[in-house]
């Protein structure tokens, strides 16, 4: 049924009605509820505002182009597949949560532009057009039945929509993003029968695995590039499709004032003060989809680059962090702390350039990578040697002392502790060979006593004083040096005062140590003296020169 400016009375009684065109005057009040069995309504350009087909549960398609729609309501459970909304008001979108159905949009040319739109509740739709908007990017992820996407010039206002991700709509066979702002387009695994690109910002694109429907297919692909350079004659084309395209570049042979390397990627224009240059880009298509035009307008950067340090900061943070150096030669290192200097100055430097910048970083990184590792030192592991009945322990580890070594003692008694009671011992370490050793740093003696001990001397032409420990019977002290040593208890007391004679004192090997020597008939004590006719004064001198003679005779002193 087609109503153009007739009287509608009694138009609610065809109820039957399936197909309704509305033209003529502009009507801002309609009424569809009477037509039950509605499946598709036209009704373009006639100035409704609102449109209520909530009553329509059969509606299957809606052509409402170049009205002022801000609002349509929908059927709960609708059955909708077309929407043509061209030309209308909706600001803000549409809800499309109920729409689950629909298979065609057309929101294009909305009086208010968009700049966003949610339509991932549309997981039917096979086609999409939003042509002239401001969206900057549209989420399509849902959407895997899309056949036909239009999303032509949404770039008025310097806004624009720069990217777009078509990754999951792998059934597109025409896609038309003409005058956009795009700079990335990823087409995979695709049989195209129309692609146009014209007029955005690509300057690379691979088609190497999306196919064209031969003889009518599409392909319109010129782009317009800005490039801000600091230089119009030498052009580094790798800052413009990435150094792994070079080989993909070519420019006019037949432009004389152009001369390109492809190994270097540099361009050299010889002409004046050049506005652009265009080159042609490889996409891996075959046919006529092999080539995409790439105009390139030329912009003089007179701004001073801005040096770039943030390599170098990581590189000086990197030297100084403990764990860099831990475990490595000190002669390395100092390698590393002389250039770790100069990047440092360098990185303070207000008006370094991008060369030394890089430079500095560039030997700070390699004398990093060139720190070497400290050898592998053997396994310090303890060491406890013993004399031969365990009274003296050697304690140190295997820098110190080898665990084959022996520790021999003997007892002395040297003329420096005449009066005292005391243990003296000669220490000596023996290698492997038998032959005499010393340790080959501090090492610690620990010495079995009979009694709290008063002082501890080292013996060698003379007294000196070694600082010990006293604990449980055991003395203990440190030394690097094996020689004489006397444990001193005090005065010795008078014979008839003293203790048995004890031949089980550390170290003696059963021989008398200095105080038993003491106990000789020849003893130097007065009272102790045998009577002879020899008068007392005489007696008193020639014992006492006999006593100094024997002590001497048996004293024992220590080459050092």
């Amino acid at each position: 049924m087609i109503a153009e400016n007739v009287d509608a009375t009694g138009v609610e009684k065809l109820i039957n009605v399936n197909i309704l065109e509305v033209k003529g005057k502009k009507h801002n009040n309609f009424n569809f509820s009477t037509f039950k069995k509605l499946e598709y309504l036209d009704i373009n350009k006639v100035g409704i505002e609102t449109l209520d087909v909530s009553a329509l549960e059969h509606l299957k398609s809606i052509k409402a182009n170049d009205n002022n729609l801000k609002e349509i309501k929908f059927n709960l459970t609708n059955k909708i597949e077309w929407l043509d909304l061209k030309g209308n008001n909706f600001t803000n979108g549409l809800d499309f949560t109920k729409l689950t159905s629909l298979k065609h949009l057309d929101l294009s040319d909305q009086k208010e532009k968009l700049k966003n739109i949610d339509i991932t509740p549309l997981v039917n739709l096979t086609e999409l057009k939003l042509e002239r908007h401001n969206l900057k990017k549209l989420d399509l992820s849902k959407n895997t039945e899309l056949l036909s996407l239009s999303l032509d010039n949404n770039k008025e206002d310097d806004m624009g929509l720069t990217e777009i991700d078509l990754s999951n709509n792998k059934k597109l066979t025409a896609i038309y993003l003409k005058e956009n702002k795009l700079s990335e387009l990823k087409l995979k695994n695709l049989l195209l029968s129309g692609l146009n690109i014209h007029g955005n910002r690509l300057t690379t694109i691979d088609l190497s695995t999306v196919e064209f429907k031969k003889d009518y297919s599409y392909f319109d692909s010129i782009q317009r590039v800005k490039y801000k350079t600091n230089n119009l004659t030498k052009i580094d084309i790798s800052k413009i499709v990435g150094k792994e395209n070079l080989d993909k570049v070519k420019v006019d042979e037949k432009d004389t004032n152009l001369s390109y390397d492809k190994n270097t990627g540099i361009l050299n224009i010889s002409s004046n003060n050049p506005k652009g240059f265009k080159y042609i880009y490889n996409t891996g298509n075959s046919g006529t989809f092999s080539a995409m035009v790439v105009n390139v307008e030329l912009e003089l950067d007179e701004t001073k680059p801005e040096v770039n340090k943030e390599a170098l900061q990581k590189a000086v943070e990197k030297a100084k962090v403990p764990e860099t150096t831990k475990g490595k030669t000190e002669e390395s290192i100092e390698v590393m702390n002389k250039v770790l200097k100069k990047a440092e100055e360098i990185l303070a430097k207000a008006d370094a350039t991008q060369e030394e910048v890089n430079k500095a970083e560039e030997e700070l990184t390699a004398s990093i990578n060139n720190l070497k590792d400290k050898p592998n030192l053997p396994k310090v592991e303890k060491v406890e040697l013993k004399n031969e009945d365990g009274s003296i322990v050697v304690t140190g580890d295997t820098n110190t002392l080898n665990k084959d070594w022996k520790v021999l003692t003997k007892g002395v008694n040297p003329s420096e502790l005449v009066g005292k009671e005391y243990d003296a011992y000669d220490i000596n370490l023996k290698d492997a060979n038998n032959g005499e050793t010393q340790p080959r740093g501090e090492v610690t003696i620990t010495i079995k006593v009979k009694l709290k001990v008063e002082k501890l001397y080292h013996i060698n032409g003379g007294l000196k004083e070694i600082p010990f420990t006293y604990e449980n019977g055991k003395i203990t002290f440190k030394i690097n040096h094996f020689s004489v040593y006397a444990v001193v208890y005090g005065d010795k007391q008078e014979d008839n005062k003293k203790p048995d004679n004890d031949n089980s004192k550390p170290g003696s090997n059963n021989n008398k140590s200095g105080k038993d020597a003491g106990k000789s008939k020849n003893s130097i004590k007065k009272n102790k003296l045998p009577r002879t006719n020899i008068s007392g004064g005489l007696s008193y001198m020639i014992t006492s020169i006999l006593a100094l003679g024997v002590a001497r005779a048996v004293g024992y002193k220590k080459k050092y």
